[in-house]
């Protein structure tokens, strides 16, 4: 019988990985635990655990841009990003929008509208204080709809190349796209996400101690699938090559809240109720 690996579990002797097959035994960490093997049952499904800490200086240091002369900001300021999916488009050619796109970008700028309506507004503000988009097409298309829709200056939307569709790492399970990839390209691709990981997933900074207090603020950035489910494992310090498990359809919404303590919250995730059924995709 071939083996099974099962979660990452925590006992009262510390830490063991679970191996199962004929014998129907765990593992144990050299040191951690007895010798003697664990049956799985024995150990109840509230105490698996990743076995791996949150890291609470996870966005801190040059590699992550951060200010080192900028003070903390308190837990109460939050940044919260709104991660939206470009439209369906056409897979040739230019890559526009097509007629579904066009419509699905419509009803997510409806939807954002809805949410910072400052009569009952969910979010932490609701004033936008930036948009971004990806460098291509699709992407951009979708952007300027969904600004004019809210009411968004369009010269005021930022374009990133950082933000284009790749791999970000090669998913668990891995799929045959993979090895049509060069070493060179994985490692592209891998960079760029991560890059743009670093750029916009990170804590609210309080800013200079004599600038004004900080304030929570709502940033709108429209882009990729893979792109965003990779920010969600990175951001929730999930193993990122589980990236492709997650499903975002076109035009949905998926939220992440930073707080100021570095702690981050999902609070959606590719949500596509604003669609009419026929028109998710």
């Amino acid at each position: 019988m071939a083996a099974r690996f099962y979660p990452l579990l925590r006992t009262a002797g510390g830490v063991a990985i679970g191996v199962t097959g004929a014998t129907g035994l765990f593992l144990a960490f050299p040191g951690l635990l007895p010798s003697q093997g664990i049956s799985r049952s024995s150990v109840p499904p509230w105490e698996r655990a990743w076995g791996t800490r949150w890291d609470d200086r996870w966005d801190q240091g040059a590699s992550h841009n951060a200010d080192s002369s900028a003070a903390a900001a308190p837990r109460s300021v939050r940044r919260q990003l709104i991660l939206i999916r470009h439209g369906q488009y056409l897979d040739s050619g230019d890559n526009f929008l097509n007629e579904r796109g066009v419509k699905q970008a419509v009803e997510a700028g409806k939807r954002l509208k809805q949410l910072c309506d400052p009569q009952g507004c969910p979010l932490v503000s609701p004033e936008i204080s930036a948009l971004w988009c990806s460098d291509l097409k699709r992407a951009r298309q979708t952007a300027g709809i969904i600004a004019e829709q809210v009411g968004f200056p369009a010269d005021k939307i930022q374009v990133c190349n950082l933000l284009r569709e790749g791999m970000p790492c090669e998913p668990q399970p891995t799929i045959p796209k993979i090895a049509k990839l060069s070493v060179e390209q994985r490692k592209r691709h891998a960079e760029r996400a991560e890059q743009a990981f670093r750029k916009f997933v990170r804590r609210p900074s309080a800013g200079k101690a004599d600038s004004q207090p900080p304030t929570s603020t709502v940033e709108v950035v429209v882009g990729h699938a893979n792109v965003f489910r990779y920010f969600v494992c990175r951001g929730l310090q999930l193993p990122p090559e589980a990236w492709l498990r997650l499903s975002l359809p076109h035009a949905s919404f998926t939220m992440l809240s930073i707080y100021g303590d570095g702690t981050v919250r999902l609070l959606e995730l590719g949500n596509s109720g604003h669609l009419p059924p026929e028109m998710i995709t």
